[in-house]
């Protein structure tokens, strides 16, 4: 009995022995980074996301924080941000308050116009919503950005808003009145009735400093390779980590990104790292047809995200800071963030979308640069695989005057591309496309 015993333990030695030789000590550690690597892009997304929009405003506006980006005319391709609209003029302020309480103020809406937005931290939690939708009903008001940790108490007036992070940003739509050059310019200078300032001056508030990036390529996509790694560096250097995402320590610490430390990779782990990024879109790619499910119209691929469960999840967790013990829908979040802003305080109170990744046969579009119109032929030929553009265009370089089925004549068509591969033998590659708007159609 004693020595079957012996022998059986001796087998199970050999058999553990055998199975932990399966994998050599470096291919443990490169799996370890690359599986960590494609977690810490899916969970990372949302302050990714806003950490490439303050880079954009900073080296491509030339704009600095606590200042405010705006569009002094209508989105063209340059605006390279996720999901704009093509029909309102944009302000971005962006804060830190890490030298003290921000004020941002809103003008309250009237007949000279009004502003939808949402003010959000850098994870792009929703801390309000302004404007007729939001907390101040249209009547404008002075919202009062708090950093971590802050006790005072806000002073009579102000909408105080606590944010569990230094840095953040305020997306806002000055809405128009209608269509004319007139009509653009009576938004922005609306929307330039808007100041941001410190609480320290708000006795005497230092003129707002307003940067327009109109006429400049403002890439705010999102990049599968290393500086997405680099992004998420800069957020774990100057942001608190947050008590729900401690878990994360750890595995960002293998990947080389650890507060107070530089994050400085090999060659070898660049590699892996940039290949996990890859992975990663791969699955975030994969997972956003969870979004179009079911239909909007039956038979068809057009969805609305925002009513799916995986959104609804997201947009209740953020809006509410995931106070729900049991839910912390990351992979939802990663999803929805790689494609749009999610920071929603109250969902259906703004606007919602229809979209589709699709074309009526259920197929990614794979068609001949010269079958598209005129305004994809001169996006294409400068997009690369791999590439993400958000698409303006407008009558002229579309139908011009004649209406097309569910397209009136003059319309702006806004689509989403994406480059997946380039085939031989064509002058240009190959989009697969997302039809942001309902109203436009397969542009063949």
């Amino acid at each position: 009995m004693l020595r079957a015993l012996v022998a059986g333990l001796a087998l199970v030695g050999l058999a553990q022995q055998a199975t932990s030789q399966t994998f050599s000590a470096d291919e443990l550690a490169r799996r370890t980074i690359e599986r960590r690597a494609v977690e810490a892009v899916i969970w990372g997304m949302p302050a990714v996301n806003y950490d490439l929009m303050r880079l954009a405003a900073i080296h491509e506006a030339k704009s600095a924080e606590n200042q405010i980006v705006y569009w002094s005319r209508l989105p063209s391709w340059k605006n390279q941000t996720l999901t704009p609209n093509p029909d309102a003029v944009y302000l971005m302020p962006f804060f830190n308050t890490r030298a003290g309480p921000m004020v941002l103020e809103i003008p309250p809406a009237s007949d000279e116009g009004s502003i939808t937005g949402d003010i959000d931290n850098a994870w792009q939690v929703p801390l309000e919503d302004v404007g007729p939708a939001g907390v101040d009903k249209g009547k404008g008001g002075k919202f009062l950005i708090l950093p971590p940790g802050y006790k005072d108490k806000a002073p009579k007036g102000y909408i105080a808003l606590p944010s569990e992070t230094y840095g953040g940003f305020a997306l806002l739509r000055s809405i128009l009145r209608g269509g004319t050059d007139a009509d653009i310019a009576k938004a922005v200078a609306y929307g330039k009735r808007a100041k941001l300032y410190p609480l320290t001056q708000a006795a005497s508030p230092p003129a707002t400093v307003f940067v327009n990036a109109t006429d400049m390529v403002f890439d705010g996509t999102i990049p599968y390779d290393l500086s997405y790694f680099q992004s998420l560096d800069h957020i774990v250097q100057t942001e608190p980590w947050l008590e729900r995402d401690k878990a994360m320590i750890d595995q960002l610490k293998s990947l080389g990104i650890e507060k107070g430390k530089p994050f400085s990779p090999d060659p070898k782990t660049k590699e892996m790292l940039e290949s996990s990024a890859r992975e990663a879109n791969a699955w975030l790619d994969a997972r956003l047809e969870t979004l179009f499910s079911p239909p909007y119209f039956e038979a068809t691929h057009w969805g609305l995200p925002a009513s799916s469960k995986v959104v609804e999840e997201v947009v209740e967790g953020m809006s509410t800071g995931f106070v729900k013990p049991d839910s912390y829908p990351v992979d939802g979040r990663g999803v929805t963030s790689s494609i749009a802003f999610i920071g929603i305080k109250h969902l259906e109170a703004g606007q919602l979308y229809l979209m589709t990744l699709k074309d009526k046969d259920g197929k990614a579009l794979d068609i001949p640069v010269g079958g598209v119109i005129k305004g994809w032929q001169e996006a294409l030929v400068l997009m690369k695989p791999g590439a993400k553009w958000t698409l303006y265009v407008p009558p002229e370089l579309a139908y011009g005057a004649n209406p097309r089925p569910g397209i009136p004549g003059n319309s702006l068509l806004t689509f989403e591309i994406e480059i997946l591969s380039v085939k031989a033998g064509q002058a240009a590659p190959p989009p697969a496309m997302q039809q942001q708007r309902p109203g436009s159609q397969n542009p063949q």
